[in-house]
């Protein structure tokens, strides 16, 4: 388990990237020292807006707040209005985040077979605006492969 003063030290890191996103700035105040509760508030108020920060974060840091991801996804309950956004969002980051070959926490590749399971179970509401967001079943079938074949390194 990561201490404070090591995720204060992992947050400078970031911050000492050339050209790093403004994006990183606002990650750390939705993520770093906050509860997983507030971090699901901060997922409610813009999930595109906290995927971006996450998208942003060094892969350390993505690795440790990535699962409140997963765990929004599992644990809250989420306006058919919006589930849309919330399974584009996530599936586009964990893909993109796989290919990049950055996941080495295997909570992560655990998880995810349990958040692909919750949206095929509820696909009608998860993917019920194709034409927008893409179709999610595509995705998932995308994502089913890349987690096949990840390896932690």
């Amino acid at each position: 388990m990561e201490t404070e003063l090591d995720l204060e030290a992992l947050w400078d890191e970031c911050f000492a990237i050339p050209d790093a996103s403004p994006d990183v700035k606002y990650a750390k105040q939705n993520f770093f020292n906050r509860t997983e509760q507030q971090i699901f508030v901060e997922f409610g108020i813009s999930v595109i807006e906290s995927t971006s920060e996450l998208r942003e974060i060094t892969p350390p840091l993505f690795n440790i707040y990535f699962p409140h991801f997963q765990n929004y996804v599992l644990k809250c309950r989420h306006d058919s209005m919006d589930a849309n956004c919330i399974s584009s969002c996530y599936m586009g980051l964990l893909a993109d985040k796989l290919q990049q070959g950055i996941v080495s926490n295997k909570e992560i590749l655990d998880k995810a077979v349990l958040v692909n399971q919750h949206f095929r179970e509820n696909l009608c509401f998860y993917n019920d605006c194709p034409e927008v967001y893409g179709d999610l079943k595509l995705k998932l079938d995308e994502v089913d492969k890349l987690l096949a074949q990840y390896e932690i390194k």
